[in-house]
C-alpha cells in the first residue's frame, strides 16, 4: 500500500493556495507506488490540471541546460510524444531558444488554461531521483511524494514486466533500487542472478573494479571498461580470448567475451553480496509479503489467472474458485498435510 506523508502542512488545493504558491506542483514516487492513481484523483478537481509523465525534467542534457535548442519542442515530442498526448501545439508566444524553466512553465500553464485550472504541474515517477534539481529550477514548486513498501515496489515491477515492455526493460529494477537507496531505505529484495548461455561463465565470475574501471576475467586477463554517455559501459576482451585456454567455457563469440557494466552496477553488486548472507535470507523470508506472492501464484499460469476461459460472471467466478482451490491444495501438499480421517485410513 502506498502512503503520502505530509512534511509541511500546507494546503495543496484551496481558495488562496494557487495565488500563494505560484510554482508548479509535482507528484512523484517510485515506479508502481500509486502515483498514477493519485494523479487521476487530483485531476478530477476543477482547479487541478497536471500533465501525465511528460518527463520534461528527464530530457537530459537539453532540459538541464541553460537554454534549449530551437527545435526543443520537436525533440521532446519525438522522444516520448508528450505534446501530442496532451494536445499541445508549438508555442507562438515563446522565444525559439527559451530557458528550460520558461518552456516548462509555459507548457504547464498552457495545459491548465484549457481547463481553467489554477494549479498546474506534472506527475512523473521519473522525477524521484532529481527532486533537488527541480527545487532549484522552480523555487516556488510544491512536491507530493508517495511512498510504498520497497519490497512491494520491486515485486510489483517484476510482475508488471510480464505484460509491459516498459517494465521488462533491462535495468528497471536497479533504477528502482537506486531511488530507494537514495531515499535512505534498506532494500530487502532479491536481485536477479547473472546468467550466461550454454552454462558458460556468468558475469559474477569476473572481477569488476569500479574504482579503476577494469574487469578481470577468470583467466586473469584485465581489460579497461569503455564508458558510454549514460554511464554504462562494456569490457571487451576481443582477441585475448583466441589464445585463452578457458575460452570454450567462457564464450562462443568470434569477437571474444564482452561484459556489460550497468550504470547502477555498484548497487547490483552490493545487493548480490548482501543476499548471500544467512542473515539477509532469514530477514527476507520473515518480511516478504505473503499475500502479493500468493496472488502472483494465481496469475503466473494462463488457466483462469490473467485470462478468462469461459464467458459470464458466474462461470468466471466458479472457474477462479477452482483455481484458488488448486493453489491451496498445492500449498498443503508442500507441507505434507492431510486430514485426520485420511491419516487413520493410511495407518490401518
Amino acid at each position: 500500500m502506498a502512503t503520502a506523508q505530509v512534511r509541511v502542512h500546507r494546503a495543496v488545493i484551496g481558495e488562496d493556495s494557487a495565488a500563494k504558491y505560484a510554482g508548479p506542483l509535482f507528484v512523484v514516487g517510485a515506479f508502481r507506488s500509486g502515483t498514477s492513481f493519485f494523479f487521476s484523483l487530483l485531476n478530477k478537481h476543477s482547479d487541478v490540471a497536471l500533465l501525465y509523465e511528460a518527463d520534461l525534467g528527464c530530457f537530459y542534457p537539453e532540459w538541464f541546460a541553460r537554454r534549449l535548442k530551437s527545435d526543443w519542442f520537436e525533440r521532446i515530442e519525438f522522444w516520448n510524444g508528450c505534446m501530442g498526448r496532451h494536445g499541445v501545439s508549438r508555442p507562438a508566444d515563446l522565444s525559439r531558444n527559451p530557458t528550460s524553466e520558461d518552456a516548462a512553465l509555459w507548457l504547464y500553464k498552457h495545459y491548465a488554461a484549457r481547463k481553467e485550472a489554477r494549479i498546474f504541474g506534472e506527475k512523473s515517477p521519473s522525477y524521484a531521483d532529481c527532486l533537488e534539481e527541480l527545487a532549484k529550477k522552480f523555487p516556488g514548486a510544491r512536491f507530493i511524494v508517495l511512498w510504498r513498501d520497497p519490497l512491494s515496489v520491486c515485486e510489483s515491477v517484476c510482475r508488471a514486466g510480464e505484460t509491459s515492455r516498459f517494465f521488462r526493460k533491462s535495468g528497471m529494477v536497479s533504477r528502482v533500487l537506486a531511488h530507494l537507496e537514495k531515499a535512505g531505505a534498506v532494500v530487502a529484495v532479491k536481485v536477479q542472478a547473472p546468467n550466461a548461455p550454454g552454462g558458460r561463465f556468468t558475469k559474477d565470475k569476473f572481477q569488476i573494479d569500479l574504482e579503476k574501471d577494469t574487469v578481470t576475467c577468470p583467466a586473469g586477463r584485465l581489460v579497461q571498461i569503455r564508458r558510454r554517455e549514460d554511464g554504462s559501459g562494456a569490457a571487451m576482451f576481443g582477441i585475448a580470448c583466441r589464445s585463452c585456454p578457458m575460452a570454450s567455457s567462457c564464450t562462443g563469440a568470434k569477437d571474444g567475451r564482452r561484459v556489460h557494466v550497468h550504470v547502477q552496477e555498484r548497487l547490483l553488486l552490493e545487493a548480490r553480496m548482501r543476499q548471500r548472507s544467512p542473515e539477509w535470507r532469514a530477514n527476507y523470508k520473515a518480511t516478504r509479503p505473503k499475500v502479493e506472492r500468493k496472488l502472483a501464484h494465481l496469475m503466473r499460469r494462463r488457466h483462469g489467472g490473467r485470462r478468462s476461459r469461459v464467458r459470464g460472471t458466474t462461470r468466471i467466478g466458479q472457474d477462479f474458485m477452482m483455481l484458488c482451490a488448486a493453489a491451496n491444495l498445492h500449498r498443503l501438499a508442500q507441507f505434507e498435510l492431510r486430514s485426520a480421517a485420511a491419516s487413520a485410513a493410511a495407518a490401518s
